[in-house]
């Protein structure tokens, strides 16, 4: 029998404490009431919940449809009581320990008080290195944002260059539609990035926007922006790249323009003309078909037209001189046969306009009246430090010579070096190969003259006189044959210099 535990003699006597308690209990059961009626309710809490979704779309402006909404509140109340278990790692085995500490401690011997403290001390280490990871990887996050509003910044700056350049106006319409486009389409990449931008990094700080809640999500959608960023910088250069092409183009032109106004502001022979006007016909029409790389080749052969223009008058000046000069010293006919061969040779190259083959001709012109100009004698070399007499290879004598003028001053004079596969050389003294067998050969005469008293006193070896080509040796026992080099001993295996005589 249950006990009544409000007696009818209580009723009129309640205090204001007893009064209290039963409204608290009162209160607590319609509480209990709302929350049983509200949970077993669930279809009129899901309906009202869809209808709230379509609401919000529509004002919005976007189109959802029920079944839409229906499908986005079932997978919300599906994982709303579902329990997630962490992922085993370094952190939730040390919270393991932490909660098992009393075990633990009692296991290995470890007062309760001291492993609570050793587990606290490691888990929060724990925690803080975590910290400091996360917070790591944030501003990772947080750097490759800002860095991608400045890349943004700088395609924004580099897209009004590429429209507002005259450069523009220059190119053929298709052309200018092909920039129009590219132009536009960067722009739109720009416009999506600049959502995200405006979100996660306002005025290029993303420290604030960017936090250790959301820099996963944000991470994952830089991959999107990169490539977008990407697609705008493909689509800007392929635009550059026509207007730096047209400026290639506009630049040669001029270059081509003002070439031939030179040209024919000096009023070449008609060969240099029309030599001219065909590399410049030739580079206009390269232009045309824009092909760059050809009209340069054009520009440079207006070039060397215009430098063999202002090199061909001077070398038609000296062609004549020297070759008069020549007609009046020259005493032999061999130099006036080589003369007048040369000449007419340079003549041709005249008449073509061939500066190269011109310059050459005009060169050994020169070379052959300089050679009929000298006049110089020819000694035996008698000077302390120099070999008078050379050996080579113990079977050939030479004996050293050099050229002096009038005054004794040294003159320079073309002497072939056989040693070098007769190349010609400019030297004051060479030595030159003489006779070596008997008494009487060069050789032993230089020899038993500087033996005796060790200087030379029959040393006027020749003459080279003005007008003529050729040396005049007034000793006999002088051969062909000469070298330029031989003042120091050199032993090896093939060649052997010895002094014979000083």
């Amino acid at each position: 029998m249950a006990r009544n535990i409000f007696p009818e003699d209580r009723l009129g006597n309640l205090s204001l404490n007893d009064f209290l308690n039963m409204s608290d209990i009162a209160s607590a059961a319609r509480q209990m009431d709302e929350v049983v009626e509200r949970e077993l309710n669930l279809d009129q809490k899901k309906d009202e919940l869809k209808r709230r979704l379509l609401d919000a779309a529509n004002a919005r402006g976007e189109k959802l449809t029920p079944a839409q909404a229906e499908i986005a509140v079932d997978n919300f109340f599906d994982g709303l009581y579902s329990f997630k278990e962490p992922k085993k790692g370094f952190e939730t085995t040390l919270a393991g320990l932490y909660v098992d500490r009393a075990r633990i401690g009692k296991f290995y011997g470890i007062p309760v008080l001291a492993a609570t403290l050793i587990a606290g001390v490691i888990y929060t280490g724990s925690s803080i290195a975590s910290s400091a990871h996360r917070h790591s990887l944030e501003r990772g996050v947080e750097t490759s944002v800002e860095t991608f509003y400045k890349q943004r910044q700088s395609l924004l700056g580099e897209i009004e260059i590429v429209s507002s350049s005259p450069t523009r106006t220059k190119l053929s319409p298709s052309d200018q539609d092909v920039v129009k486009r590219d132009l536009e389409a960067a722009r739109r990449d720009l416009e999506d990035i600049d959502r995200f931008l405006t979100e996660f990094c306002p005025q290029g700080n993303s420290q604030e926007r960017v936090t250790q809640d959301n820099y996963n999500d944000v991470n994952k959608r830089l991959e999107s922006v990169s490539g977008q960023l990407s697609d705008s910088k493909k689509q800007l250069d392929e635009g550059k790249d026509l207007l730096q092409k047209q400026e290639k183009i506009t630049q040669i032109r001029t270059s081509l323009d003002s070439l031939i106004s030179e040209v024919k502001g000096v009023k070449p022979i008609p060969v240099f003309l029309e030599r001219a006007q065909t590399a410049y016909n030739s580079g206009v029409s390269s232009l045309e078909r824009k092909q760059v790389n050809e009209a340069e080749v054009y520009v440079s052969e207006l070039e060397r037209t215009k430098r063999d223009i202002g090199e061909f008058s001077g070398l038609s000046a000296r062609l004549e001189k020297v070759y008069g000069d020549i007609r009046n010293i020259a005493k032999e006919e061999n130099a006036k046969t080589r003369a007048e061969r040369l000449y007419q040779d340079a003549l041709q190259s005249v008449q073509s306009a061939n500066v190269p083959r011109l310059t050459e001709t005009s060169r050994q012109l020169e070379e052959l009246d300089e050679k009929l100009n000298q006049e110089y004698t020819i000694r035996i070399v008698n000077r302390k430090g120099i070999l008078t007499g050379v050996e080579r290879d113990y079977t050939r004598h030479y004996v050293a010579l050099e050229a002096v003028d009038s005054s004794g001053n040294p003159v320079l004079v073309n002497v072939a070096n056989e040693e070098s596969g007769g190349k010609v050389e400019r030297v004051s003294m060479w030595a030159q190969r003489v006779t070596d067998k008997g008494n009487n050969s060069r050789w032993e005469k230089v020899k038993r003259d500087k033996q005796d008293n060790n200087v030379i006193d029959d040393y006027i070896a020749g003459y080279k006189k003005k007008g003529y080509l050729e040396k005049d040796m007034a000793m006999d026992g002088f051969l062909d044959g000469t070298i330029t080099h031989w003042e120091n001993t050199i032993r090896g295996r093939r060649w052997q210099y010895q002094e014979v005589a000083r």
